[in-house]
């Protein structure tokens, strides 16, 4: 059949032959690219029936959406937008399920059954009870019976103590801004999100939070995203159920240590490792480490603390840190763990060090230019213009006052691109 073909169209052999194999590498092209746009195809159907988005192009019109976790689907990453979280800011005030909204009238708030599938919403609550009223000011799961997928919305919180205080004055009072107890083991879909907190002045910015003297210890799945903190005496986040989770796109603007993870049951937790692929995981995060009065380690003059407390329990989860500017504005009194603890994954992180070059310890941080994923500065307007950015992408007044109020950035929950 195909010499008779050959023979009516008049051509030689060889020219035959050449047509027949291009239009075989033609149609072995389009078999390929046609099972290329079903996978294609297939993959973004798992990413809206894993986000609850209608399509990638609805996520970027929206922002807010969440996108799946992990991956740069939809433009995400460092060139797009995207909440890590089951659930967007929307999707958390519109889900089924219980709802407590919690208004300014209300100093303190505490419920320690908010129930699994609960949406707390605590944009309108702004309390001064840190810490003469209550050392807890919004604190949410009992630790011996904690909820499941459990949304925070706002809330703010604004310490009342003198600034001049020193860490053990202020540490002698305990508490923080925010605690949610969640994620209880054995109980399905395991997650929890604290969505745009505000605070300022207080010991510890947020503390996620487990079941209490579970071991190995629960809590893993916690999300925080936007959060705003200035001032914080203590953790801008303590996580000492060492419990895995995320935080996201979030400004801690003076911190006395950044993230905490030490056993405070008594080595309860130090005999339960982590699960090696437990991760506390910091994305597009700006942190400054502020000069403070009375440091721990220094009670008659100033200073403060490291990154990373503690973190040397085998419970203690693998840090990761992407796309993130940390900033130190002294010499850390406290440095074991700086700039990062053992074994971090770093993926373009800079770190601004105040003190400059000559005060870098190369010794006992190592060579700061041989730190994978990492770029040491000593220029502050580095720090400057990552601030600066997130406070307009937040809608934020770049010289905000001293009240945390979630008001005053207009665009905290629904920010602008990156």
């Amino acid at each position: 059949m195909l010499i008779k073909l050959r023979n009516k169209l008049g051509l030689n052999r060889f020219t035959f032959v050449s047509i027949i194999v291009l239009f075989a590498g033609i149609g072995t092209a389009f078999l390929l690219i046609t099972r290329a746009a079903t996978s294609n195809a297939t993959f973004e159907a798992e990413d809206t029936a894993k986000s609850g988005i209608a399509t990638c192009a609805d996520a970027s019109a929206s922002k807010g959406n969440y996108i799946r976790f992990g991956t740069t689907t939809c433009g995400g990453g460092s060139t797009g937008y995207y909440n890590p979280g089951p659930y967007s800011f929307d999707q958390c005030l519109s889900r089924t399920g219980a709802k407590m909204l919690v208004t300014g009238d209300v100093q303190t708030y505490r419920n320690n059954t908010p129930g699994d599938d609960s949406t707390i919403d605590a944009r309108s609550f702004n309390s001064t009870a840190f810490p003469s009223v209550n050392t807890y000011p919004l604190n949410l799961g009992k630790s011996t019976s904690i909820p499941n997928r459990v949304c925070v919305v706002g809330g703010a919180v604004a310490g009342t103590q003198p600034e001049s205080y020193t860490w053990q004055e202020v540490k002698n009072t305990d508490g923080t801004g925010i605690r949610l107890a969640a994620n209880r083991r054995g109980a399905g879909t395991t997650w929890s999100i604290i969505d745009g907190f505000r605070s300022h002045n207080v010991e510890d910015g947020i503390r996620p939070a487990g079941t209490e003297s579970l071991t190995p210890p629960d809590g893993d799945g916690f999300f925080v995203r936007n959060a705003y903190e200035t001032y914080t005496r203590d953790d801008c986040i303590e996580n000492d159920y060492f419990a895995a989770g995320t935080v996201y796109d979030s400004l801690f603007d003076g911190c006395y240590q950044g993230f905490s993870e030490q056993d405070n049951a008594g080595s309860l937790y130090d005999n339960s490792p982590a699960d090696p692929s437990e991760q506390f995981f910091i994305d597009h995060v700006a942190i400054r480490l502020q000069i403070m009065p009375g440091p721990n380690a220094n009670p008659s003059g100033t200073g403060h603390a490291q990154f990373f407390k503690k973190w040397s329990s085998p419970a203690s989860n693998k840090v990761v840190v992407r796309d993130s500017v940390f900033y130190s504005e002294g010499v850390p009194l406290e440095d074991a763990n700086f700039p990062f603890p053992a074994g971090s994954q770093l993926t373009n992180v800079t770190l601004v060090y105040g003190p400059g070059a000559s005060k870098w310890n190369t010794s006992k941080w190592g060579d700061p230019t041989k730190i994978p994923g990492l770029t040491v500065v000593y220029d502050k307007a580095v720090w400057d213009a990552a601030r600066t950015k997130w406070l307009t992408r937040h809608g934020c007044a770049t010289t905000p006052g001293i009240k945390a109020t979630s008001n005053t950035c207009t665009k905290l929950f629904n920010p602008d691109g990156f």
